[in-house]
């Protein structure tokens, strides 16, 4: 294939005729087309989609930077200039339009030209695209097909004509007719082969856009040679030490025009070229930039002496200079050529949390003839802390979350906390943390916490210079409350050697335990005697002895092991032994004892024992364990002389035995 072909697209005679017509207007339009014909430009490498076309990249790229050199004169920028720079900075060269655009507003470039290529067979495919930095778009999205190397040539010197036919018809402008104000309070700022204008709306006056007008002479006539909606031009690729005169004027979308400014007469001049802000990272109440001198070598002879910064809320301006910033500003010593330092930072201060501001950048010389401005970059100081949460109902703690900062010099958070929303506010924590993955910071408060108390909290932002941020509106959280003291405890009285308790179940849901503390008597001290699970309600205490009168109080337990207070205390009195019985007498005659006593008193009495004491024991009279009534007689031996000892007991209904009566001794005869 010899010819060039628009893979997806018909190029006919009306295509033909409409670059021919359009290449005179251009050649015929001297301003405009020489402002066309010094677009700055790049050519990124165009890469090899396949093994085969492996080298065709490379290729591709330095013929065509070189057609474009010599075919229109471009300023293209130099291949050893474009990669010092993008290896300096981690930039990458590939055929995305983001990252063209990118890296093209970092070098202050007019147009990227980037690409691919692949070979299928003896074919050579050459996919192309060229993007303007400014407008951030492609104007030229085109695909040739070459035969060989020989055709790959010709199709390139090709392709090389319809690049210089879409820069040429995208540096056209339409203009508006009407009545409006016109600019006011117009600046110059004479440049190397370039004049830099700024001006301002009149008061109650916002136009659309505006026209740019340029002649040799002050009296006319004049051109037009651009059109801005912002209230800046930077009017490029002029000659050396000559005077250009400018007139601008302003138009609304709806079609009114304003009347032209006075001329404005400036100056080319040799100055530095504009330096390069390679980054911004956020700081409290500030922003650090980093930048670095043009990779494009200039014409100025003279030492680069210093640079300006300059500020402004809004990327359209007004920008106003807020540093003058030399050798010594920037910790360079004396005499230290600024050029020759690559990376410096300075840190612009004194801004408000989370502000967004713009800036750029110019050097300026011995003659303090300063540079074109660098890119606008965007910056924006390190926020107040935001989307704090305070969780509730935690057991002597509260959990605190919030959205993470992100930015390199962000040091930590203080967290602050105080019982009144408007108290003052106590540092409790400073958490020190890096940039992490998690879209959260978390910090679980633990220190001190009482329950069912509310506590407020300021989290801030700190850097490595200790600033912080403003806090934001206060949070607060309860802590989980304390169980209520259980209600209702009683006991029942008078049972044998136990006590049977009960009390009312706890409004709480999530009780897991009662826990039941017994005094004995009235004097001694209260122990835990039993954990008895949530569910229930009662519980019988075993085991105790007769006729003493014992003491409760019990403490509820819920699932994270918080306390009640104790409920109120009870007393209880199990049931006594029936007193021993009285009066016991006795009486030995013809081998049989006879004993009497005092009937006992209680009205569950059931029988009497009858005990016989020895030397060595004290047992139950054989048959005399339930004895009925209050005397008995009963044979047994008894020498002359000889003796013996008896004692009674009384047996209550429910087997409480009493102790023993006094002792009666009978004597043989």
């Amino acid at each position: 294939m010899r010819d060039l072909r628009i893979f997806g697209k018909k190029k006919g005679k009306k295509t033909t005729l409409f670059s021919v017509l359009l290449l005179l207007v251009v050649f015929f339009t001297p301003h405009a087309a020489h402002a066309v014909m010094q677009a700055k430009t790049a050519v990124f490498n165009f890469v090899a989609l396949n093994m085969e076309a492996s080298g065709y990249g490379t290729a591709v790229t330095n013929m065509l930077g070189d057609l474009l050199k010599t075919s229109l004169k471009y300023d293209v920028l130099d291949r050893k200039d474009l990669e010092a720079f993008l290896n300096l900075n981690d930039y990458r060269q590939d055929d995305k339009v983001e990252n063209a655009v990118n890296v093209g507003a970092r070098l202050s470039l007019n147009i990227v030209i980037v690409g691919n290529v692949e070979k299928k067979g003896t074919w050579i495919i050459v996919n192309c695209r060229v993007v303007s930095v400014e407008r951030k778009k492609v104007i030229l999205n085109t695909r040739m097909g070459a035969q060989g190397d020989a055709g790959l040539s010709v199709e390139l010197r090709k392709l090389t004509g319809l690049i210089n036919e879409a820069v040429a018809k995208h540096a056209l402008n339409a203009e508006g007719d009407g009545q409006l104000k016109a600019p006011m309070n117009v600046q110059k700022r004479p440049g190397n082969r370039q004049i830099y204008l700024s001006w301002e709306d009149p008061p109650d006056t916002n136009a659309d856009g505006y026209d740019i007008f340029r002649s040799n002479a002050a009296a006319g006539p004049f051109a037009k040679i651009g059109q801005v909606n912002q209230r800046e031009y930077l009017d490029k690729g002029l000659e050396k030490s000559v005077t250009y005169y400018y007139k601008i004027k302003s138009f609304k979308t709806t079609g009114l025009q304003s009347g032209f400014t006075g001329v404005i007469a400036a100056e080319t001049a040799l100055t530095p070229n504009a330096p390069v802000i390679l980054r911004t990272e956020a700081r409290v109440r500030s922003v650090q930039l980093t930048w670095s001198p043009n990779p494009i070598a200039g014409e100025d002879p003279l030492m680069l002496m210093g640079y300006k910064l300059f500020r402004a809320k809004q990327e359209q301006g007004p920008f106003r200079e807020v540093a003058d910033l030399k050798g010594a500003d920037l910790g360079v010593s004396n005499g230290a050529p600024l050029d020759k330092i690559l990376r410096v930072t300075y840190v612009d201060k004194n801004l408000e949390d989370g502000q967004e501001v713009y800036y750029r950048l110019a050097g300026y010389n011995e003659k303090k003839m300063e540079s074109g401005f660098s890119s606008i970059v965007k910056g924006v100081a390190i926020p107040v802390v935001v989307g704090l949460s305070a969780q509730r109902g935690l057991v002597r703690e509260i959990r605190l979350a919030w959205n993470a900062i992100d930015s390199p010099y962000l040091k930590g958070y203080n967290i602050f906390r105080h019982t009144q929303e408007d108290g003052n506010y106590i540092r409790i924590k400073q958490i020190e943390t890096g940039r992490g993955p998690e879209p959260k910071v978390q910090y679980t408060d633990r220190d001190g916490l009482g329950d069912d108390v509310r506590y407020y909290y300021r989290v801030t932002a700190y850097d490595d210079t200790e600033q912080q941020t403003a806090p934001l509106a206060a949070v607060s959280a309860v802590t989980k409350p304390r169980p209520v003291k259980p209600a209702g405890l009683q006991g029942e009285p008078l049972k044998i050697k136990s006590v049977p308790l009960s009390w009312q179940a706890n409004p709480e849901k999530d009780i897991v335990a009662y826990h039941i503390y017994r005094q004995e008597g009235t004097t001694g001290r209260f122990s835990a005697v039993a954990k008895v699970q949530g569910g229930d309600t009662r519980y019988q205490d075993k085991d105790l002895k007769d006729g003493i009168s014992y003491g409760y109080k019990i403490q509820a337990e819920d699932q994270d092991g918080i306390l009640s207070d104790f409920s109120e205390e009870i007393r209880v009195l199990t049931k006594p032994r029936p007193k021993n019985p009285e009066g016991l007498t006795g009486d030995y005659r013809n081998g049989t004892v006879e004993l009497t006593w005092k009937p006992a008193g209680e009205a569950d009495l059931a029988y009497y024992k009858i005990y016989e004491k020895s030397f060595w024991q004290t047992e139950v009279v054989p048959g005399l364990d339930r004895v009925t009534a209050p005397s008995v007689t009963f044979k047994t031996t008894l020498d002359k002389g000889k003796k013996k000892t008896y004692m009674v007991t009384a047996v209550d209904r429910d087997g409480l035995e009493s102790d023993y009566s006094l002792e009666i001794i009978v004597t043989g005869n």
